[in-house]
């Protein structure tokens, strides 16, 4: 009877719950009529044959019900993945258009100030090209390297402010969105109450690559005195959950000179195609 249990099971899992059930009727009126008794008796010939036909009925059922709900739950998971690139697409489209609106109002209010106008226009686009990165990163198969996500990130305070010491490394698409946020919270943070509030405010980062771990490390100066926050806001818990799923951990250390904040997570899987340049370059050139 052996056989007859992928049989079952292959049924239900490609045609449902309908064909399960009658490949399971089937398989039953098959086994009654061929191997509990003499071939084509109709009948069983002891009790022992009997209780292994209902032991065989009922594994058969179980298969049954087992493959239709895994069926359902994957399905449920194709429509919740389906929803989420709708939420992401269609939030991507109202982030351009408010963007776009923005930069609308802030042309026309700053006609009389053309160099101030200038040097909004260039973080705004850059902004822009973080949002589409992070967007395009969600169903693309080929990677970024991490190089070029900590140059979207900051292209809109100036290259001059960022100091990389890191090796190119490529960063799968997945780790690479979560990664662009992460620096994203690092740098608005550090536009709110660090480095990046002065003038002459420096974010220094480094990295290396040990086999599949990655070391990154976050390091501010130049900027106001930082004090530890009394309480933990919703960036600082980010960053502890974000990178989770890779083994991630992080240590922020508040001193006196600025922020420090250590990154460390495993990558399982490489990205499956070459790298592409991100399409920010030019942006962060002139910033």
């Amino acid at each position: 009877m052996a056989p007859f249990f992928p049989a079952v099971l292959f049924a239900t899992l490609v045609g449902g719950l309908e064909a399960g059930s009658i490949a399971l009727a089937l398989t039953i009126i098959f086994a009654w009529w061929t191997l509990t008794g003499p071939f084509f008796a109709g009948r069983a010939n002891s009790a022992s044959d009997v209780l292994s036909l209902v032991i065989f009925a009922a594994a058969l059922a179980l298969i049954v019900w087992g493959a239709e709900l895994y069926r359902r739950l994957v399905a449920r998971l194709e429509e919740e993945e389906h929803q989420r690139e709708m939420i992401v697409a269609e939030l991507g489209h109202r982030v351009k258009n408010k963007l776009s609106t923005v930069n609308a109002l802030l042309r026309l209010e700053l006609t009389a100030h053309p160099e101030i106008w200038e040097k909004i226009e260039l973080r705004m686009g850059a902004l822009a090209t973080a949002d589409a990165f992070v967007v395009r990163e969600e169903g693309n198969g080929s990677g970024v390297s991490l190089r070029e996500i900590l140059k979207l990130t900051l292209a809109p305070y100036g290259e001059s402010r960022l100091k990389l010491n890191i090796e190119d490394m490529p960063i799968a698409p997945k780790p690479a969105t979560i990664l662009a946020l992460l620096f994203h919270e690092l740098a608005t943070n550090a536009a709110k109450h660090g480095a990046l509030l002065s003038d002459h405010g420096q974010i220094g980062v480094s990295a290396k690559n040990s086999g599949q771990r990655i070391e990154i490390e976050w390091i501010e100066s130049g900027g106001p005195e930082v004090a530890i926050p009394k309480q933990r806001g919703f960036g600082t818990t980010f960053l502890d959950r974000a990178l989770k799923p890779y083994q991630g951990l992080v240590d922020l250390r508040f001193e006196p000179k600025g922020l420090v904040c250590k990154l460390s997570f495993t990558l399982t899987d490489p990205p499956s195609g070459p790298v592409p340049r991100a399409t920010a370059d030019s942006v962060t050139a002139r910033a």
